[in-house]
């Protein structure tokens, strides 16, 4: 979750970021587009990476966009009709404590779409190495 900042997808090729901490622009927001070619219908913050969230498209896609960078990357895989739910789900590593996390910042993107199928990526997403893996948006 990122501080002062709410997301919003309205059912465009756009996510907004809304900035709720800016002194004097109770306005401010950022739109991110570029490279998004299909409808956004849902975001959800990352629970511990500052300034990450998931995205779900219209055509059954799911990806993780850094607010900050402005990129993004897909994950596998893919729904059979529209996205409809995300969620985020902490990973824990096996045999550890109850409150032992998988890696450090270690959170599976779970999605539920218009298939009725519930669905998460192989690769978690964490804090580390996510920019090796993301697309530039050119924002």
């Amino acid at each position: 979750m990122t501080r002062g900042a709410g997301q919003v997808a309205v059912g465009d090729q756009t996510i907004r970021v809304w900035n709720t901490g800016h002194p004097t622009d109770l306005y401010d927001c950022t739109s991110l587009w570029r490279g998004l070619q299909t409808k956004v219908t849902c975001v959800k913050w990352h629970p511990f990476a500052d300034g990450r969230l998931g995205f779900a498209l219209d055509d059954g896609r799911v990806g993780v966009y850094d607010t900050f960078s402005g990129r993004f990357r897909m994950l596998p895989g893919r729904h059979a009709g529209t996205v409809y739910q995300l969620a985020w789900r902490a990973l824990h590593a096996r045999g550890a404590g109850a409150g032992a996390v998988a890696a450090e910042g270690a959170a599976a993107l779970l999605s539920c779409g218009a298939d009725g199928q519930v669905a998460r990526p192989t690769a978690p997403v964490g804090l580390t190495g996510f920019d090796q893996r993301c697309q530039t948006a050119g924002v």
